[in-house]
């Protein structure tokens, strides 16, 4: 069987905004939304005891739905294997919102660290709901993948975000002045042996990061090396 898709041109009548609204399910609208304002911050704008609450969360409606079934958003990819969450938050500082949950016994996953991707881990709410939260809000820079020294600025090109090739440290600094992502965590990923192995390179680079900063003070990089 076949599909035949239409192009982008032909006939497009709507636009797809975003999501609007997320309903999470619970056997006690009252209990859950306290829950979610004590441990997660979300305070409830509506509750209505015995149908809905709708929870703070920028940039969409989060809704504790009431339900007479013991059900979750969770779902299976196997019989007897992990849950899947269906749900994936995003979050600034996701070490704090970790230690935080903890600390209130919300049973976690461990943080993973994921490159490019950010970092995530996984937690349950007092319903069974299981979900993700991730934290992409810096620039990871894998200086441990450099094994040539034109790769470095192929690379900073890459993790910076810019247009047009960087032929030089001047260019390395424009691109930085001209990054959207900016405030956010600048993680130099393999500091150590790429010092090591290109030492000029290393502290060109860290001025270059330190002027910026002087520069820009609303756009910081915090530098994260590792």
């Amino acid at each position: 069987m076949s599909v035949q898709m239409k192009s982008e041109d032909q006939n497009k009548t709507f636009e797809w905004k975003g999501l609007a609204c997320v309903y999470i399910p619970t056997r006690d609208v009252v209990k859950a939304s306290e829950w979610y304002y004590q441990v997660l911050g979300m305070k409830a704008s509506i509750l209505e005891p015995g149908s809905h609450a709708m929870l703070s969360m920028p940039g969409m409606g989060l809704f504790l739905i009431h339900t007479d079934h013991e059900s979750t958003v969770n779902f299976y990819k196997e019989e007897g294997g992990e849950p899947q969450a269906a749900w994936c938050f995003s979050v600034k500082n996701i070490e704090e919102l970790y230690s935080n949950l903890k600390a209130n016994n919300v049973q976690v996953t461990e943080l993973n660290d994921r490159d490019d991707c950010g970092i995530n881990f996984q937690f349950y709410d007092p319903d069974g709901n299981y979900f993700d939260v991730n934290d992409d809000h810096r620039i990871f820079v894998p200086l441990n993948r450099v094994k040539k020294e034109e790769e470095i600025f192929a690379l900073l090109k890459r993790k910076i975000g810019s247009k047009e090739a960087l032929a030089d440290w001047d260019a390395v600094t424009e691109a930085l002045g001209n990054n959207k992502r900016l405030p956010c965590r600048f993680v130099l990923h393999g500091w150590e042996e790429f010092g090591s192995s290109w030492p000029a390179q290393a502290a060109e680079l860290m001025q270059r990061l330190e002027k910026h900063n002087e520069i820009h003070a609303d756009r910081r990089a915090e530098v994260i090396v590792r």
